[in-house]
């Protein structure tokens, strides 16, 4: 059994090619034949949870929709590259908690004050009016993508 991993626009996929049959582990994954694929933009998402499975899960969602996403596991790192590229992101997606409890809400909460585009992605609701999807809920990722579309004023 070989084992190759192939990366492109931030997925890792892995193969594996077993008796001449390639077979995928993520197949979903990958783009199918006659998929409509979307517009690339010049805007990025920045995504902050200290959970790599969920980092990973939001890059692959997204990138998948043709949406850039910058991924960070430390708050205060996030907070700094949105600092330096505020004009070039179209959304902030962050997790509750990060590093410290609630730290990512307070966050949210901050940059939803400031009419900045934010939505949480956790297990709890970041409350003052900030758009929210419990991780709960992400199931396949089709109602987290349409939420991310609607809030960032993009349409499939």
């Amino acid at each position: 059994m070989w084992f190759f991993i192939l990366y492109e626009k931030s997925l890792i996929l892995k193969f594996y090619l077993s008796h001449g049959k390639r077979k995928t582990e993520e197949s979903a994954l990958l783009p199918q034949p006659g998929d409509q694929m979307p517009e690339p933009t010049d805007k990025f998402v920045l995504h902050v949870d200290d959970a790599k499975r969920w980092t990973n899960t939001v890059g692959n969602h997204l990138n998948r929709e043709g949406l850039p996403v910058v991924s960070y596991t430390v708050l205060d790192a996030a907070k700094r590259h949105f600092e330096k590229h505020e004009s070039e992101i179209a959304l902030v997606i962050c997790d509750g908690t990060v590093n410290i409890s609630n730290d990512g809400h307070e966050w949210a909460k901050k940059l939803h004050a400031a009419g900045k585009k934010v939505m949480s992605l956790s297990s709890g609701d970041a409350g003052e009016g900030v758009p929210s999807f419990l991780k709960a809920d992400f199931q396949n990722g089709r109602a987290f993508v349409e939420m991310v579309r609607t809030l960032i004023g993009r349409p499939e």
